[in-house]
């Protein structure tokens, strides 16, 4: 085995099992759940309290590797005692969770990162490391507008030997977690449950096999996995006779660590809505309210939503970049607002297939009004990608309809499922999407699986089984999505060996050019401008069309 893919199999696991290793540390002494065992929410508890460091540390210093080496060892020893004391117990837990991401190991091995990585997500890492704050740094670059809490988490990453070549981890995080979490509702379920069984296994197919290329994951489609484990837990907290505290806690901080992957998931604050109407009718008013707004969770998700707002006003002047209207006009540095509204609505355009590549519309602001663009979008875009991933998933209800329950019984005694609720609000965000950006990477996939896929598990709920014969076909299926996964991943693996010469076996890291690094070069470059525009005694705001000064310990660029 060469030496860097040995190095990189080593830090690998280094950064998954010390981020279970602070989930472990916030499980225990925050939310006082000593007896938290399940891999998975100890990993997202570790992103999340890991994340929320980054943002209130990136405030005041840039980071080096030493520190974020010492920070993910101190996290990492936790892991191996908790692991030491607990093994026995575990076993068969720890197993699976080692399995979950030695399979996902594969998926790290690129010679390309995702097509925004040296556009702007490689970037704003390297430039968090390397300089102090930065204020209105929105200017530089769109994509810098377009905030995303993995930006902040890949700040830890940068560690010695290593250095920059773990910026592609996290979304592997994030599937490796949910894998996890969906495969314990299968097993822990499928007695009890059988609509919550379907809707994990439909849920882990289709993350699996969909978004199996990790270099297409960019910071959109993190949160929509996250969704369908919110969408599972609230459906087995309003079907529960008593209030499970720990199933809230979990559905609070997985909405807390969604709406820090993008400004635009501010929205999905809604998707707790049925949790706080569970609440009232089963607990006095008052009380209802207490139990949701004053959850130890509630803090972090607090916290994490002024993290993001604050972000945004530093880089933009706006507190959700691109809605207008949020943005502070009075601060130096707050970008314009005929600029923020030409961004919004290309965004629009964009997602409404008003502009391609090698096509744009002649008159967007017309074409976006209404449902103008929708005859368009069928051509461009529902009959090029939309109409190919419904044929995708219903194809995979197919296969888990005929192997799973053709043959079997109904005539079983028929629980009322309450979803209502959530599958109005996933209605609701539906319509918003369609009407806004329905574009796919914006919410559609999930969104369109879930109005498919709870249905299709309540009506399976209607079906008696063998429960030896039922739990050898999942485990079937889960084997056989397994496989597809590692399988597509070889093949695109081997794509890369013939088009990139990618080398995994000997150079395992993904390719880093001068690009990735001109913005740093672009900034000492405005500052050095401007420092020799002030020696000369020129007019430096007339002079510069991008203008940079210092003020006190913050460097500020504005137009």
């Amino acid at each position: 085995m060469n030496l860097n893919f040995f190095i990189l199999f080593v830090f690998y696991w280094y950064v998954i099992c010390s981020v279970v290793g602070y989930g472990l540390i916030f499980s225990k002494y925050f939310l006082k759940e000593d007896k938290n065992y399940n891999f998975g929410y100890l990993g997202f508890y570790g992103l999340t309290i890991l994340i929320l460091y980054a943002y209130l540390i990136n405030l005041f210093f840039s980071l080096n590797y030493y520190h974020n080496f010492f920070l993910l060892l101190f996290g990492l020893i936790h892991f191996i005692f908790f692991i030491k004391n607990n093994f026995y117990k575990l076993n068969k837990k720890f197993n699976r969770f080692f399995f979950i991401f030695l399979i996902l190991f594969i998926s790290i091995l690129a010679s390309k990162a995702h097509d925004d990585f040296s556009y702007y997500h490689f970037p704003y890492t390297y430039n968090l490391i390397n300089n102090d704050l930065i204020l209105g740094i929105g200017h530089l670059n769109h994509g810098f507008r377009t905030i995303s809490s993995i930006f902040y988490f890949n700040s830890l990453l940068y560690l010695p030997i290593i250095n920059y070549n773990l910026f592609h981890l996290t979304p592997i995080l994030v599937l490796g977690f949910s894998n996890f979490i969906l495969i314990n509702f299968i097993f822990k379920n499928f007695n009890k449950l059988n609509y919550i069984t379907l809707l994990s296994l439909l849920s882990f197919g289709f993350i699996n096999i969909f978004f199996y290329r990790i270099a297409e994951h960019g910071t959109d489609r993190s949160a929509l996995i996250i969704l369908f484990i919110i969408v599972i837990e609230i459906l087995i907290l309003i079907n529960s006779q008593y209030l499970n505290q720990k199933k809230l806690n979990n559905i609070i901080l997985l909405v807390a660590l969604t709406v820090t992957l993008k400004a635009f998931y501010f929205l999905y604050f809604i998707i707790l809505f049925p949790i706080f109407l569970y609440l009232i009718k089963n607990k006095k008013n008052l009380k209802s309210i207490k139990l949701f707004f004053f959850q130890k969770s509630f803090i972090i998700l607090f916290l994490m939503s002024v993290m993001v707002i604050l972000s945004n006003i530093l880089n933009t002047g706006c507190a959700l970049y691109p809605v207008h209207f949020t943005c502070l006009n009075n601060l130096l540095w707050t970008i314009d607002n005929q600029e923020v509204l030409m961004m919004n609505n290309w965004y629009e355009q964009w997602s409404k297939a008003g502009a391609t590549p090698n096509f744009r519309i002649e008159d967007p602001e017309n074409y976006i009004k209404g449902f103008n663009w929708v005859t368009n979008w069928i051509d461009v875009y529902f009959f090029n990608k939309v109409s190919d991933f419904l044929l995708g998933l219903i194809l995979l209800i197919l296969v888990i309809y005929f192997y799973l329950i053709k043959g079997n019984l109904l005539n079983k005694k028929i629980y009322k499922i309450k979803f209502g609720s959530i599958y109005f609000i996933i209605v609701l965000l539906f319509l918003e999407w369609f009407y806004n950006h329905p574009a796919l990477r914006y919410g559609g996939y999930t969104l369109i699986c879930l109005l498919l896929f709870i249905p299709f598990s309540i009506f399976f709920n209607k079906y008696n089984f063998n429960k030896r014969i039922l739990k050898n076909r999942l485990k079937n299926l889960i084997l056989v999505i397994i496989l597809i996964f590692f399988g597509r991943n070889v093949d695109r693996i081997y794509d890369e060996i013939l088009k990139y010469n990618y080398r995994p076996l000997i150079k395992p890291f993904y390719t880093l050019t001068d690009v990735h690094y001109r913005f740093d070069e672009e900034i000492k470059n405005f500052y050095k401008n401007y420092n020799e525009c002030l020696s000369n005694n020129l007019n430096c705001d007339k002079n510069l069309p991008i203008k940079i000064k210092k003020t006190g310990n913050f460097l500020t660029i504005y137009k």
